[in-house]
Formats: C-alpha cells, sequence, structure tokens
C-alpha cells in the first residue's frame, strides 16, 4: 500500500522538476531565437558592447564617450618644387643629372572626440566622432659651384625675364613649404555582436563629412637675387556614405586584438587657386588663376593594435583602453592648377593623393 502511494508521489515530484526545468529551457530558447522583418526564425547573437547594472546607481541610460590622441606623419603626393642638378648648363639643358626636392612632413598630433548611445532595439549603437589634425612640412635646396636649382612650378614666361634660358627657371636658392589641416565629422549605426567565444564582430554604416585644406608655397631666388614666388591652394569640403567593420579578438581576459578597415566616398566642392609673382614687376600678381569643381573622393582607413576593457564604479561603468597603428589613404584630394603656357591658354590639372599613418590610444568610458 505503500509502495503505491510512493509512486505517485515521486512521479508528482518528477514532474513538477522537470516542468521547472521545461519552462527555464523555453525561457533561455526564447533568448536565443528570433523572427526576422520576413518572419522567418534563426538564432540571435550575443551582444558584444559592455552590460551595466541599472541597480547600481548608474549616471546616465547607456552613453559612452570617447577621446583620441593622434600622432600621424602624412604623405602628400604632388610637393616637388625644385631639381638641384649639378654640372648644369642652361644652352644644352641636357644631359642633366640630379634629385628631386619635394616636402618633408613632420610627425604633428592631433586629437579625436567622440559620443554615442547604446538603443536597446536590436543591440543598436549610434556613434558621432570628430577629428582634427593638422602638420607642416617645409624643405630647401641651394645652388653654387657646379650645382643648380631648377624651379618645377611656375612659368618659363616669369624664367624669360631674369634668366638665360626661356624654358627653365634655374635658381640660386629654392624653398618650399606646405600646410595641412582636416576636420571631419562621422556618424556611424553599428551593432557589435559574438560570432564565437573570443571573436566580436562590430559592422557600421553611416555618413561622413570631411573639410580639408592644402596650401603650398615655393619660393626661388635668381643669380641676380630677384624673386618668384609661386602660391597653391585648394580647400575641399565634402560629405557621403561611409561603411566599416570592426574586429576584436579576445586572447587572455580583459585583453584583445583589434583590426578595423572603413571607407567612404565623399562627394564635395574643390575651391583651387593658383598665383605667381615676380619680384621686378610692379604689379602683385603676374598670374593669378581659380577653379572651383565638383568630385567624387574615395577613401579607406584601417587600424590594428592591442586593446583593454573592464568594468569599474561597481559595474555601472565600463573603460576600454586602446593603443593602435593607424593608416589612411585618400585618392585624388590635393588638386592643383598648372599653367602650361599662357600665350596659347593651355591650363592642366593635377590630381595627387594623400596619405597619413602614425600611432594612435584611444580611451572609452560607458555609463
Amino acid at each position: 500500500m505503500k509502495i503505491k502511494l510512493l509512486i505517485p508521489t515521486i512521479m508528482f515530484c518528477l514532474t513538477t522538476l522537470y516542468a521547472d526545468r521545461l519552462v527555464e529551457l523555453e525561457s533561455q530558447m526564447d533568448q536565443l531565437r528570433i523572427v526576422t522583418p520576413n518572419q522567418t526564425c534563426g538564432a540571435n547573437t550575443a551582444l558584444a558592447r559592455p552590460i551595466l547594472d541599472p541597480e547600481c546607481g548608474c549616471c546616465g541610460a547607456n552613453f559612452f564617450v570617447s577621446a583620441s590622441i593622434l600622432y600621424w606623419h602624412p604623405k602628400v603626393s604632388g610637393t616637388e618644387f625644385a631639381y638641384g642638378v649639378t654640372n648644369f648648363d642652361p644652352e644644352t639643358v641636357v644631359p642633366m643629372k640630379g634629385c628631386l626636392k619635394s616636402i618633408d612632413f613632420r610627425w604633428s598630433w592631433g586629437l579625436k572626440a567622440g559620443l554615442g548611445y547604446n538603443f536597446a532595439h536590436d543591440g543598436w549603437d549610434a556613434f558621432l566622432e570628430y577629428t582634427w589634425f593638422t602638420s607642416r612640412g617645409c624643405q630647401s635646396t641651394c645652388g653654387g659651384g657646379n650645382s643648380s636649382a631648377i624651379a618645377l612650378r611656375g612659368l618659363p614666361i616669369i624664367a624669360e625675364a631674369d634668366t638665360e634660358s626661356s624654358d627653365l627657371l634655374v635658381a640660386k636658392k629654392a624653398k618650399g613649404h606646405f600646410c595641412l589641416a582636416i576636420n571631419a565629422l562621422k556618424f556611424e549605426l553599428g551593432r557589435a555582436f559574438y560570432v564565437s567565444e573570443y571573436l566580436a564582430l562590430h559592422p557600421k554604416i553611416g555618413l561622413k563629412a570631411a573639410w580639408i585644406g592644402f596650401g603650398q608655397h615655393a619660393h626661388y631666388v635668381t643669380a641676380q637675387a630677384n624673386g618668384v614666388s609661386v602660391k597653391d591652394c585648394n580647400r575641399f569640403s565634402g560629405v557621403g556614405p561611409h561603411f566599416g567593420l570592426g574586429t576584436e579578438w579576445h586572447f587572455c581576459g580583459d585583453f584583445y586584438l583589434y583590426g578595423d578597415i572603413c571607407g567612404s566616398l565623399m562627394y564635395g566642392l574643390f575651391n583651387v587657386h593658383h598665383k605667381e609673382r615676380f619680384s621686378l614687376t610692379p604689379c602683385s600678381n603676374l598670374i593669378r588663376i581659380c577653379q572651383v569643381r565638383h568630385a567624387f573622393v574615395p577613401e579607406i582607413c584601417t587600424s590594428l593594435g592591442l586593446g583593454y576593457s573592464t568594468y569599474c564604479g561597481c559595474d555601472n561603468m565600463h573603460l576600454r583602453l586602446r593603443l593602435g597603428f593607424d593608416a589612411q589613404y585618400i585618392w585624388r584630394i590635393n588638386q592643383m592648377i598648372e599653367v602650361k603656357d599662357v600665350s596659347a591658354l593651355r591650363f592642366g590639372r593635377i590630381s595627387e593623393d594623400l596619405s597619413i599613418h602614425g600611432v594612435t590610444f584611444d580611451i572609452r568610458l560607458d555609463f
């Protein structure tokens, strides 16, 4: 009799236990299961962004701020301003042996500042970032003895006034200056998620706007101590679609390797100015030409480095530190006007590229 009563009791306990376990499993399956806008079912992915504890007195709601210190080195194509030659004869010109003189840029400091928000909707995040970077460079060469400096900028019509050759401007001294200024604003919408236990991806799309300025000044001093000055100024402002992919490769606790790549295609306005002056002429400018044009400018950026992240402040804040190498390339951004022949009204346009590489230290705080 006791056995007959014991069996239903055991069955009831097992049923209750398995029912609770079944409810727990169904809850876990609901967390993993998603229904797409196309009404298809699939598996949800774990978010790779910080999950803060709202019960610890958070001062904000899923906001994050970031700041970066940049130490970059730019390279601008098309900065050649002189040709240093030896044993130059203006009557025969050739044979000619020498080397090109172009602008040598300095390593310069810059900064980035950003503000972002983590949405509850599907784990999306929005990020707005401002970038500021400037750099200068200069180079010079001198003639004397059996060496000469042949100007690569400026018209032969200027050379006729002070040199023996009507095709070349032979200078005693040549010096080139170049200044670069970059201001950029980027907006991204993305989602960070794990695709395995230690690998996270962060695809993103958005818009990027940039204001980039170039200024080049080449100055030549002839044997008669007269000066020739050539100035080029180029200002670009544009906006276009932006897309990218970030990766995190976790290998040791809170440390990880990161690798990011992103690209933009900006459509904007080029405002180009070209001036040439000669010290012997009473007028200030012998030649002054302006051009306004629209064009597409493609850009690609990559970064690779080491990252560290940890929770702090009773788990209501999250700190992320990154140190890495950045490389950036912008096509056809350095636009210049080339005056080939004034009498025949022959003008040309030079389109050169800009590359930047260097070290970036980034800090981000989620709160």
